[in-house]
């Protein structure tokens, strides 16, 4: 279950006290998306995963804690310029100006995350042009941490990364793409679940479909 908490919490750059909620998710029930995006009420609680200050326009997971390079940032022509646009979900945009601090400290895998969970938002209010945005840039973001790690972090099982890769590209429109990273996948030898996971990536690639599908779907 969640359990959303109602706090008021003091901007760490400009000092101003806003209320903000907090969520609190015990368990999920229910199988991820191929791109991880879990299950309810976690599901459900995507719009608490980010705070804004109403005050100076800070995004971030708390905006009480003082991020390194964040106050340079929000006065940015680009942060001011996302948070203005009217065209992408508020909560999106949130997400993306947060992912512009992560950038900013060359944090590359988080920033790639948060555009992720900005093209979640932009899916439950049916923006798919803004959705294969988000993700677009995503994709980017991971490229720029894999060319430095070799990897995104946050992957221990052999195969998840590509198939969260493959999906990113499929649901852009990026079908052969997506075929290679089920290729990469399979090569590493996934468990038979994440296999099983993959092969259907590369069939919904096969067929040029663009919509979001679950892990659920391997089991009905």
């Amino acid at each position: 279950m969640a359990t959303i908490v109602l706090v008021e919490n003091e901007c760490s750059l400009c000092a101003t006290r806003s209320d903000q909620r907090l969520v609190n998710v015990t368990q999920s029930e229910g199988l991820p998306d191929l791109d991880s995006r879990p299950a309810e009420p976690a599901r459900s609680a995507l719009a608490f995963w980010v705070q804004r200050c109403p005050s100076c326009g800070y995004c971030a997971t708390d905006i009480s804690l003082d991020y390194p390079l964040a106050d340079l940032a929000i006065r940015t022509e680009a942060y001011g310029k996302l948070l203005r646009r009217r065209s992408m979900p508020e909560k999106a945009r949130e997400f993306l100006a947060w992912a512009l601090i992560e950038e900013a400290n060359d944090e590359f895998g988080g920033a790639g995350w948060s555009a992720v969970h900005a093209a979640w938002i932009c899916d439950d209010a049916q923006k798919p042009t803004a959705a294969a945005e988000c993700r677009k840039l995503a994709l980017e973001r991971f490229a720029r941490q894999r060319a430095r790690l070799g990897h995104i972090t946050g992957f221990e099982d052999p195969g998840v990364e590509e198939l969260v890769l493959a999906d990113l590209c499929r649901r852009t429109g990026q079908f052969a793409a997506a075929e290679h990273w089920v290729e990469t996948g399979l090569a590493r030898r996934p468990s038979a679940v994440v296999r099983r996971a993959l092969v259907m990536e590369d069939e919904l690639a096969g067929q040029k479909d663009r919509e979001a599908h679950s892990v659920q779907e391997l089991l009905d």
